[in-house]
Order: structure tokens, then C-alpha cells, then sequence
């Protein structure tokens, strides 16, 4: 309980106790300002929740282990909650409104875009390639928008404020809607600096725009699903075969979008062809989403891992939900997000101070590796050059080993799960990055 932060954290002060009782208490005080918690709870009941919070995560389990040893980093928030919940209300379950600022804000600013730039442009010409390709680097930049009024407990480690447009500003004269399109314009350029190996919209369009495709969507905030949508809408328009299940969370959760949520956001006029959709089957709404801010495969809902089982390609938004599943989940899945947190800039080998979008394309290879050990790799960012800490195994890297001959030849031979198992197995064996391994070693 006592022992000092791993030193991959980066030098974060104390041990496991002190980070979940601290943590715990910038919630309560955060609830408090919201006015989620009882009038009545003082300033001492608030640090004796935070303590019994602490204390519940330390509970012991077997074979030494206590329970926050069991949690992802990624969701460690919400399980925070949830003991908050349970403390504070007897409630596990209790959703916590927090971030109505930030989701109002981006709403607004989302049905601004779509309805007075986006959709009459959509409507005066045809829909093709290049048009969705612009629209999905404007959906997937759109979750950088309004970092400065965004939780940084909803990104899981620290933010840079280097790549978006400030929501908050004391100008009442402020047009923001312009100034967000603008802005997603001039970041969603052809001049826009995009890898192939981290933006892969070519293998998208294969396997979702140019044949039938069911198409399992989960969401991520509030204002870049409504972005997320509306392309989803171009996309269904645009390939008569593409059906799509859309899955939200099952409740609020932080600023993510919620079924209630989406359930609003259809009913807008510009979401009219959806609505059509959904009554034609095309589109389907699952209610039973995660219950925390990333995709955690073993507690998803039943009926959410038949969508997933049953999904041709999966499209995901968020970076907590792509490291939960980029350990060599075996659907083909796009995972979309833009580099601007310090955890992510060491999973992908990218300067975060670039703010680049990332539509990552992977299947049962793991897309990084090591992200313990980062601290031991200080090697140059790409495309800055500006060295910092990396995983033992980047998505960069990843990318480039799955794309190599050795690879390609190996999964030719059987299949690309036995190819990965293979080429994992050999490096846990050896104690090597899998992106290492020579390949002629396994042939």
C-alpha cells in the first residue's frame, strides 16, 4: 500500500493510497461544484469518503492481490465513481453530471456545423470517396474541440491544449460554430500530415464503402458522436450494402454519449435519413452499452458482445477504448482518436504536440506493447523528431511489422490469428517487442 509509484507513471507523487484518496477527493469536489452531492455532506464527510473509497479499491483478494490490482488504468475513474456511488448514496449505479458545460457547449457547437455548413454542402453535391474521407478527419478531429473546458479525468492522463479551439472565451460576440468549422477545415486539409500506417482510410473504404458491411459502431463524447452520425448517414447513402449498429453508452457517463443521448440527437431533422434507416432495419440502436468511459471486455453486456461477435468491422472512438482492445481482439476494427494525451504518445510513437488524427486499422496482432517498460525508450517522436518515452512495441511499429513480407508470409501459410499467436508466443519466450522478432526464426 506504502510502495512508491511504478516509474512508468512519470514520477506521480506516493503510492497507490495516497493517488485513489486524492483522486477521489478532486471528484467529490467536482461532484460538489455541480451540485451532484447532498447539501448536507461537509468538508470532513468528503475526506472520510474519499478515505473509504481508497480503502475499498485496497481490498484484498486472493493470492495477494487486492482489487484495484484487477482495474485498467482507463476506467479507474469510473470504478471511482462507482465507490463514490456506493459511499456517498448506496448507489453504484448513480450517474454523476459533471461535464454539462463541456457536453452543451459541444453539442451546440456540433448541430452548428453539421446543419449550417456540413449538410447543405452534403446536399449540393454527390457523395463520394474523397467527400467521406474529409468527413471522417473532421469527425475524428471534432473530439479535440474545447479541450480547455474538457475533464482530464475523462482522458485518463494529462491533456495538451497545443492542438484545439478553445470553447471557453469572454468575447460575447464570438461566433464559435464559424470558428470550429473553420477550424476542423484547416485541420482536415489534403495538406494535413497523415501516415498511411496510422490513418488507414484506404483499408476502411475497402472493407466498409465497397461492399456489404455490417458495421458495429461504439461512441465516445457527446459532440463528435453527433459529428460521427451525421458521416455514418453520408456513409449509408453513399453503399446500399453498409447496415449499421450503433452503441452507445448504456448511461452517462463523463462527457460520453449516452443511449438517451443518441436517442435525442436522431431526432434532429438532419438525422432524417437515419430515422428512416433504423425503421427499415438498417440502422439499430443498442441500448445495453458499456456502463464505464472505455470498451472493457469482460464486463460488456451480453447483448453488446453479440453485436461484436456478429460485426463485420468494428468502428471505435476514443483512446481509453483503443487500448483496452488493441491487445489482438480478432474482429477487423478501426479505432479512431486524435493523439493529444501523454499516455497516448507513447502507445503510437507520435508527438502529441502534432495533434494528429488516427484511424488505426487492427486484427488479432496486438497494436502496441510494453507500455510499462516506456520509461526505459526515449527515442524520436514521429513527426516532430522530439524524442520522449515510448512502448517497447508502438502502433507505428505494429503496423509496419503486420505490412512486412516476413508477416505477410507467415499468416499466408495459416491465418493472421495464428500468425499473431506465433509471433507473440516467441516473444514472450525470448522477452522481445513482438515488432523484433525475425520472423525466418518461426518459419
Amino acid at each position: 500500500r506504502h510502495l512508491a509509484a511504478p516509474p512508468f507513471t512519470r514520477g506521480e507523487p506516493g503510492g497507490f493510497e495516497e493517488w485513489a484518496r486524492l483522486t477521489a477527493y478532486q471528484d467529490l469536489l467536482m461532484m460538489e461544484y455541480e451540485g451532484q452531492l447532498p447539501d448536507a455532506l461537509t468538508a470532513a464527510e468528503m475526506l472520510s469518503a474519499a478515505n473509504a473509497v481508497a480503502d475499498a479499491l485496497q481490498y484484498p483478494l486472493t493470492a495477494g492481490r487486492r482489487i484495484c490490482d484487477l482495474i485498467p488504468n482507463q476506467n479507474y475513474i469510473d470504478y471511482i465513481r462507482r465507490a463514490i456511488g456506493l459511499v456517498v448514496f448506496r448507489d453504484a449505479d448513480r450517474s454523476f453530471f459533471t461535464e454539462t458545460a463541456y457536453d452543451e457547449t459541444s453539442s451546440r457547437v456540433a448541430f452548428g456545423v453539421i446543419e449550417r455548413f456540413l449538410e447543405p454542402a452534403a446536399r449540393a453535391v454527390s457523395v463520394d470517396l474523397d467527400a467521406l474521407k474529409r468527413l471522417m478527419l473532421i469527425s475524428v478531429l471534432s473530439g479535440s474541440m474545447g479541450l480547455d473546458m474538457k475533464c482530464s479525468h475523462c482522458a485518463a492522463s494529462s491533456l495538451t491544449l497545443d492542438n484545439t479551439i478553445f470553447f471557453e472565451d469572454a468575447d460575447p460576440q464570438r461566433d464559435l460554430v464559424e470558428e470550429v468549422h473553420r477550424w476542423l477545415l484547416s485541420k482536415s486539409s489534403p495538406s494535413t500530415v497523415l501516415d498511411p500506417d496510422l490513418f488507414c482510410w484506404d483499408r476502411y473504404a475497402e472493407l466498409v464503402l465497397a461492399k456489404d458491411c455490417n458495421l458495429v459502431f461504439f461512441a465516445d463524447d457527446l459532440g463528435e458522436t453527433i459529428f460521427d452520425l451525421f458521416q455514418l448517414q453520408q456513409q449509408l447513402a453513399f453503399n446500399p450494402g453498409l447496415r449499421v449498429t450503433i452503441i452507445p453508452r448504456a448511461a452517462k457517463f463523463h462527457n460520453d454519449a449516452s443511449y438517451d443521448e443518441v436517442e435525442e440527437i436522431l431526432a434532429r431533422s438532419v438525422f432524417g435519413n437515419l430515422r428512416r434507416w433504423r425503421d427499415e432495419g438498417r440502422v439499430r440502436l443498442c441500448e445495453h452499452g458499456p456502463r464505464n468511459g472505455g470498451i472493457e471486455g469482460p464486463k460488456i453486456s451480453a447483448r453488446a458482445a453479440e453485436h461484436m461477435l456478429s460485426a463485420d468491422v468494428l468502428y471505435i472512438k476514443g483512446s481509453r477504448s483503443y487500448e483496452l482492445l488493441a491487445t489482438g481482439i480478432r474482429v477487423p476494427t478501426f479505432a479512431a482518436q486524435v493523439v493529444n494525451r501523454e499516455f497516448s504518445e507513447s502507445v503510437f510513437g507520435v508527438d502529441l504536440k502534432a495533434g494528429l488524427p488516427v484511424l488505426r486499422y487492427m486484427q488479432a496482432f496486438p497494436d502496441f506493447w510494453g507500455f510499462r517498460e516506456r520509461h526505459l525508450r526515449n527515442e524520436p517522436l514521429f513527426p516532430t523528431g522530439r524524442h520522449d518515452w515510448q512502448s517497447a512495441m508502438t502502433s507505428l511499429e505494429s503496423a509496419r511489422f503486420t505490412r512486412s513480407r516476413g508477416f505477410i508470409r507467415l499468416f499466408e501459410r495459416s491465418s493472421r490469428e495464428c500468425a499473431s499467436e506465433l509471433v507473440i508466443e516467441y516473444a514472450m519466450r525470448h522477452g522481445v517487442a513482438p515488432h523484433k522478432v525475425e520472423i525466418d526464426l518461426i518459419i
